[in-house]
């Protein structure tokens, strides 16, 4: 019984190591020094989707070219399932799914034009290569490569860089996997 025990245990450990391949686990320090547009990814989180609270994080110009305006498009309510999407003139995209008067919104999704991760600020367009060497890249299945930046070996909502055949990055979003 011991021996089936303990066979189980590495066959599930070994199954939750591949389950992890291709991602790069950042540690809670590093998970909040992440930052889309020079402000911290848990502050945009923190705000549950509030309007006012987000206005405070991306504080607006009176030129509405300004890359921090945006425009506010709500939907849903009628059906129970309030939507809120945040179009920045910049290229960031915020989406809150609000789920309902007493549940707490979260972001859905999540594209920018730029991050910073690992202390380094990255557009679309860069050279990963500034990453270094260390930095696991998932295999996606036509082939190209991104890499998965998740919260202290989590399973769910990986941030993601995008990268084309030359290594250079084309999409950096956030997501919650359904």
């Amino acid at each position: 019984m011991k021996k089936i025990m303990y066979l189980m245990i590495v066959f599930i450990s070994i199954v939750n190591c591949k389950a992890q391949e291709g991602y790069h686990s950042l540690t809670s320090s590093e998970y909040a020094n992440v930052k889309f547009q020079g402000v911290p990814f848990e502050a945009i989180k923190a705000t549950n989707g509030n309007v006012q609270a987000m206005k405070d994080l991306f504080p607006l110009s009176t030129n509405r070219s300004h890359p921090d305006s945006f425009t506010l498009d709500e939907f849903g309510s009628e059906i129970g399932e309030p939507q809120r999407y945040f179009y920045f003139n910049s290229g960031l995209k915020i989406f809150f799914g609000l789920g309902g008067p007493s549940e707490p919104a979260e972001i859905g999704r999540l594209e920018s034009p730029d991050i910073t991760v690992l202390g380094h600020h990255l557009e679309i367009g860069d050279s990963i290569d500034v990453l270094g060497n260390d930095i696991e890249f998932n295999i996606n299945r036509d082939g190209s490569k991104s890499i998965l930046f998740i919260k202290n070996n989590g399973t769910c909502c990986p941030i993601v860089i995008d990268l084309d055949e030359n290594m250079n990055i084309t999409d950096i979003y956030y997501l919650i996997f359904a």
